[in-house]
């Protein structure tokens, strides 16, 4: 089982004014990355923003881990965004197991590459850790935005994609079900999964009965069984979260769906 927390919220702020919170991982390792080596999205992470007039309020990458093995009592991990240059941030490892956390801001980069207009921008993120081991690093983005929206009401539709998960089976998982958390709010939110043999796809999104047409419904906090055979036996995936102002998806409406997290099955 593999837990995903995209966090997808709007928050209204007045008739005009929204808040969207996005979180996604854009790195998951499972295993243990060696000392002095460099961890790289492959392929690079997209950021994707449709509302209007969006203004970047605060964009950060947390990065997490656990140091294994050291030679010294600090060390050192290096990011970098774009292969731009290195921050470094400095650990504590004199003793063990430690767990660290870094907040790592790109909010200057990322407000840059989106000057009040909507669009899409892709990211290749850097990870270098030195002087030691580290076990089950991750890196998540944390972005938070305004948008106005002249009508006072959400667009119909809105959608994220997420980065690419490496199960780590090497002959291919067998995936179960699906879950979202989160509240409908008179809304609806509908998930996809696509999958891949490769970390760099094809990424071909599809809901039940492998319709690319169509998607997962069900409610919040119910299982919901993965019923395309076409995805099984694959390494890795990705999954689509679809919001809805309106239970068609066509109607703007000020309805206001979350989702907290996804949890997608796996298995041997």
């Amino acid at each position: 089982m593999f837990f995903v927390l995209p966090s997808l919220k709007l928050n209204e702020l007045n008739a005009a004014s929204f808040s969207k919170t996005v979180k996604f991982f854009i790195i998951q390792e499972s295993g243990e990355t060696s000392q002095g080596s460099t961890t790289t999205t492959i392929p690079p992470f997209t950021i994707s923003i449709a509302e209007d007039e969006p203004t970047i309020t605060s964009a950060f990458i947390q990065v997490n881990g656990s140091v294994k093995d050291f030679l010294t009592t600090t060390g050192f991990i290096d990011i970098n965004l774009d292969g731009g240059l290195d921050t470094s941030y400095e650990l504590n490892i004199s003793t063990k197991p430690t767990k660290f956390t870094i907040n790592h801001d790109i909010t200057s980069i990322v407000s840059s590459d989106f000057p009040g207009v909507p669009g899409a921008n892709s990211y290749s993120l850097n990870i270098t850790n030195n002087d030691f081991n580290i076990n089950n690093l991750s890196a998540k983005l944390h972005l938070t935005y305004t948008y106005l929206n002249n009508s006072g009401s959400l667009k119909p539709s809105g959608f994220i994609i997420s980065s690419t998960v490496d199960t780590g089976i090497t002959q291919g998982a067998a995936f179960n079900s699906m879950m979202w958390n989160g509240s409908l709010n008179g809304g609806k939110v509908r998930l996809q999964l696509a999958t891949s043999d490769s970390d760099l796809g094809p990424w071909i999104f599809k809901g039940p009965d492998c319709a690319s047409g169509v998607y997962y419904e069900d409610n919040n906090n119910t299982p919901t069984k993965i019923t395309c055979a076409e995805h099984n036996n694959k390494r890795y995936f990705r999954y689509k979260i679809m919001l809805c102002s309106s239970a068609n998806c066509t109607s703007p409406s000020s309805n206001n769906p979350n989702v907290s997290d996804v949890i997608v099955n796996w298995s041997l």
